[in-house]
């Protein structure tokens, strides 16, 4: 069927105002922002319709699996780049930094790696190596690096020795060394809502850093993963704010490290949830964007073909629908919450 040649000029133009239109890149620039997506290799190959969005809205990426140790340490002796070099390469093809993910964590472990039953020397010794040799090995390339990621539990540090504070303190310390110009983070999760659970969590991050900082691990700046949760707790922008000042008040940067929308409590309807998820984006931007120390902000993700919720116990929806969790849908076509990120860049 041939379509009327008014309706084809509409489409044209619809298509042209669209290409026209600045992503968020453009707009986090005009506001002195870095803005960012995660990725994987894998995602890059199986869904090519990606790239072009990345360019748009995205200045750097972040490899989502490509530097944990699980798949860049095989062995004791043994770094596997190649995945993540690949990443690094896409990126600078295009004009993108990127952002370093993660050298610390309790999380994504090689088999042959169990913290707990090596001695304490041991344990120094194979974090060491495993820092100087990632860091180094990527020196002068990444924007930011994820020093430590996670070591907030739910009532203190939690029970591990990679949440050891003095080994925190080597880890940010090693890190510097090997790459003096990377921005060093210490990441974490479950910090951006309201109710006490999350302030109980605030309350032991304050305390951690302020001992990071007193006994001089250079810690630069606090990734607040915000991974948003509409109607598991309330948002409260005076208690977001607060904490945020505190955070600036000693000397440190804030970086939004892992943004999106964990909508399994929301309901099937489409306009509801994006509605839902891009209003609560929206708060929460508004208030973290308006602190001057705030630097970077990175998606955990740009399309809905990139969920990792649908993989997790925790965050998947229990009705089996696909999340929604990202600003882009499976289309690559922009969303309530691309529209509300795009907004609180131009406030």
């Amino acid at each position: 069927m041939r379509l009327p040649r008014r309706t084809l000029l509409g489409s044209a133009l619809a298509a042209q105002a669209f290409a026209q239109e600045p992503g968020l890149r453009a707009l986090a620039e005009a506001r002195g922002l870095v803005i960012g997506s995660m990725v994987t290799r894998g995602q890059l190959r199986d869904f090519p319709a990606l790239l072009p969005p990345l360019r748009r809205d995205a200045a750097l990426l972040a490899p989502g699996l490509e530097l944990k140790w699980d798949r860049l340490r095989p062995a004791p002796d043994a770094f596997n780049f190649a995945p993540a070099e690949e990443i690094a390469a896409i990126a600078a093809a295009n004009g993108m930094g990127l952002r370093g993910h993660t050298l610390l964590w309790h999380e994504a472990r090689p088999r042959w790696f169990d913290p707990a039953a090596m001695t304490a020397p041991a344990l120094r010794a194979t974090v060491e190596q495993h820092i100087r040799t990632v860091a180094g090995h990527f020196r002068g390339r990444i924007a930011s690096w994820d020093v430590v990621n996670e070591p907030v539990g739910e009532d203190g540090l939690r029970e591990t020795p990679l949440a050891d504070p003095a080994l925190m303190r080597l880890a940010f310390q090693w890190a510097q060394e090997a790459d003096p110009g990377a921005r060093l983070v210490l990441n974490d999760f479950d910090i951006e809502l309201g109710d006490r659970r999350q302030e109980r969590r605030r309350a032991t991050l304050l305390r951690l850093l302020e001992r990071l900082l007193r006994e001089s691990a250079p810690v630069q700046a606090l990734g607040i993963q915000a991974h948003l949760a509409p109607r598991s707790a309330p948002f409260d922008a005076a208690r977001l704010a607060r904490f945020l000042r505190e955070v600036a008040g000693m000397g440190l940067l804030i970086e939004v490290t892992e943004l999106d929308i964990v909508d399994r409590l929301l309901p099937a309807d489409l306009a509801v949830r994006d509605a839902e998820g891009a209003a609560m984006a929206a708060d929460f931007l508004r208030v973290v964007l308006s602190q001057p120390a705030s630097r970077m902000l990175v998606m955990w993700g740009l399309s809905d073909v990139q969920s990792w919720q649908q993989d997790s116990a925790f965050a998947r929806r229990r009705d089996g629908l696909p999340s929604r969790g990202h600003p882009l849908d499976r289309e690559m076509q922009r969303k309530p919450l691309w529209h509300a990120i795009a907004g609180e860049l131009r406030a």
